[in-house]
């Protein structure tokens, strides 16, 4: 999941890395962020990015109830835990958006959307949930997008996966 944090008001140049730069100025420190947090360690890597949007809901991608074990764990009687801001959570019900399709987002419509909203059994004190943007003057801003893993040069597409954030 990519997670859109506040804008700028500087002109936007790039979402990926440019090819001119190095890909360590783009790197980030987890503590920095504390209410985005991976849904699921596969091996080393970390799967599936979420952000904390209230104390006690967060939004990701739809697609990425298939990629981790979240919907097939919500069938049974294990919870899904993950950390958030290093303290375990215990998700217990998703809300997948209406247009996203089977949930294994491939978009076949301009119409089809890749959110899911994930609901923790209890809400949390910390950390503060990153403020949805409700403005209107997004045109010509930057944003930031958060993630671990997968990323790749502007003039060479997706090519490494280091799992760094």
């Amino acid at each position: 999941m990519i997670c859109l944090l506040p804008w700028t008001q500087l002109p936007v140049s790039a979402i990926i890395i440019r090819h001119d730069s190095s890909s360590a100025s783009y790197q980030v420190q987890e503590a920095d962020y504390p209410a985005v947090f991976y849904l699921e360690m596969q091996g080393s890597r970390k799967v599936c990015v979420a952000t904390l949007i209230d104390s006690r809901w967060a939004i990701t991608a739809a697609h990425c109830m298939h990629e981790t074990s979240l919907a097939a764990a919500l069938q049974g009687p294990e919870p899904f835990t993950v950390l958030v801001a290093g303290r375990p959570q215990t998700i217990v019900e998703t809300v997948v958006h209406p247009n996203s399709g089977s949930g294994n987002f491939h978009p076949q419509t301009s119409n089809e959307v890749d959110l899911a909203l994930l609901r923790f059994e209890q809400p949390m004190d910390f950390p503060r949930p990153v403020p949805l943007y409700e403005g209107t003057q997004e045109l010509n801003q930057i944003v930031t997008l958060l993630g671990w893993g997968f990323y790749g040069l502007g003039t060479t597409g997706r090519q490494y996966d280091d799992g760094r954030f």
